[in-house]
Order: structure tokens, then sequence, then C-alpha cells
């Protein structure tokens, strides 16, 4: 697709799907109701610039490659990492470790 056709796109899904879905659960906050089990909940406190360019970069790539969290760790350890530990909320998009070799005081 053209870059413009791509955005025009990635926005019309922002517009019918993750922001119905993002406010949705904020209502359901409001309500005291437990809402974290609808598709796309972890959106719902993102502004709305923040999910228009998760979704162009998500809808919008050439190519995206998806990889598993035994993959990424896999990769980490190769090039030196260890003890890594990775987030446990949603996204899961961050870890943390330390290259082989130094000790917590060491910059």
């Amino acid at each position: 697709m053209p870059c413009g056709l791509r955005y025009f796109v990635s926005q019309v899904i922002v517009g019918l799907i993750y922001l119905p879905f993002a406010k949705t659960v904020c209502f359901l906050e409001k309500l005291r109701l437990d809402g974290s089990k609808i598709p796309l909940s972890v959106f719902r406190h993102l502004t709305f610039y923040s999910i228009k360019a998760d979704v162009l970069d998500r809808f919008g790539a050439r190519l995206e490659q998806r990889i598993t969290k035994g993959q990424v760790q896999k990769m980490v350890e190769t090039v030196g990492f260890r003890d890594i530990v990775f987030s446990n909320e949603v996204s899961y998009l961050y870890a943390i470790g330390m290259r082989a070799g130094m000790t917590s005081g060491d910059s």
C-alpha cells in the first residue's frame, strides 16, 4: 500500500476499533467495574496520539516480524547479557539484563 493509504487505513482502525474498546474500558472503570478482559484494554490510558502512533507502527509497517519472549531471551544471551528480567505488564515490551562480566556497580 502507498504510504498515504497506509496512514489513512491505520487512522480508520483507530477510530472504529481501538478507541471504542479503550473508551469502553475507561467508562467501566468509572463505574468501578473490571474491564481488563476487554480486548485492547491496555490502551485505555494512552493519549489519542499514542494510540495512533502504535496502530500506524503495527499496521503500517511494510514488514513486521514477531518473536517470542524465549527468542528475545536467547538473542540477548547470545550477545552477552545475563540475569534478564522481562516486564510483567501486558505489553511485555521491556526487559533488563546485566552484561556478562559486569557487576551492578560497574558503569
